[in-house]
């Protein structure tokens, strides 16, 4: 029997669907399941899985009309058989050893759910991303972390299937911030009675594709909806005051970045930085990620200074 079960939910995606495939194909670990969800292609995204997988019974292929990434992932889940779970989007990339080190650690007794590094890569190039935004008050519980940063993304993390079904399927109404909606109601299930039935894998596994031009238009819809969103995880019971104060500070830190960096919006930037500061003033981050992140763009500007010379 098939130890764990991948859901790779596709729309539209001929450019990258195949990469993405192969990297599941190398993978080290080859006892699984796949079900890829094509949910209402209109390209040759069907067409290129078929030709890839055929003849592959670790391979189901199913199509329904476009109902959305987060129903087309419950479709995946609902007919899984294994006790392992994980889901990979359409155009992200796994290192080979990524179901070997997951199942590693989640065949350990009292182990949940487990979670990797990732690497962010822009689209068209193998270039890195390199990421200032990082978390200087981690508390050891990543359900409380991921209110303030996110540590892992889909696709860079792996759980018991019966622990995935508990916590409620995707909500397919949330046009932004669905998988985080999800990993937190996951992550409250799991850690609010044992922190350490989840466990972290240091190693990068995870390649993160960072597309172009949807930036713009995501950040729009953020700055309308995703404070709400959040609203339900951080006022959740089970998270402590002074974790809530901080959480909340954060995620109007992340409102502040969206605007500026993806919105282009400098004075609801600033309104939301000042929000951020006056929820809770000892709050590193404030104050480190942005000299952080100004110091990257001078050390990036350097670098193509020596390029051109």
């Amino acid at each position: 029997m098939s130890a764990i079960s991948i859901i790779i939910p596709v729309y539209n995606c001929e450019k990258y669907i195949s990469k993405t495939i192969y990297s599941v194909l190398q993978q080290t670990y080859h006892n699984y399941k796949c079900i890829i969800v094509d949910d209402g292609s209109t390209d040759n995204t069907y067409k290129i899985i078929t030709k890839i997988v055929d003849g592959d019974k670790r391979f189901k292929i199913i199509q329904q009309k476009n109902l959305g990434e987060c129903a087309a992932r419950n479709t995946g889940i609902s007919l899984v058989s294994t006790p392992y779970i994980t889901v990979l989007d359409s155009d992200d990339i796994w290192h080979p050893n990524f179901l070997q080190y997951m199942l590693d650690v989640l065949q350990k007794n009292g182990i949940d759910f487990a979670w990797c590094h990732f690497a962010m890569f822009y689209d068209g190039t193998n270039i890195r991303k390199r990421q200032p935004w990082a978390n200087l008050h981690k508390t050891g519980n990543i359900w409380w972390d991921m209110l303030f940063n996110s540590e892992f993304c889909m696709g860079a993390w792996a759980a018991r299937t019966d622990k995935v079904r508990a916590a409620g399927p995707f909500d397919p109404t949330l046009r932004v911030a669905g998988d985080r909606d999800f990993s937190l109601r996951l992550l409250a299930l799991i850690c609010q009675e044992n922190p350490a039935a989840a466990q972290e894998i240091p190693q990068e596994l995870l390649f993160y594709r960072q597309r172009a031009g949807s930036a713009v238009r995501n950040a729009q819809i953020a700055l309308s909806t995703e404070w709400n969103i959040m609203k339900k995880h951080i006022e959740h019971p089970g998270i402590p005051p002074r974790v809530r104060k901080r959480a909340w500070s954060f995620m109007a830190f992340k409102m502040a970045v969206i605007a500026a960096f993806g919105a282009h919006q400098y004075m609801t930037a600033l309104q939301w930085y000042i929000k951020a500061f006056c929820i809770d003033p000892l709050n590193l981050n404030l104050y480190w990620l942005p000299v952080r992140k100004v110091m990257m763009r001078v050390r990036r500007a350097q670098y193509i200074d020596i390029l051109k010379d």
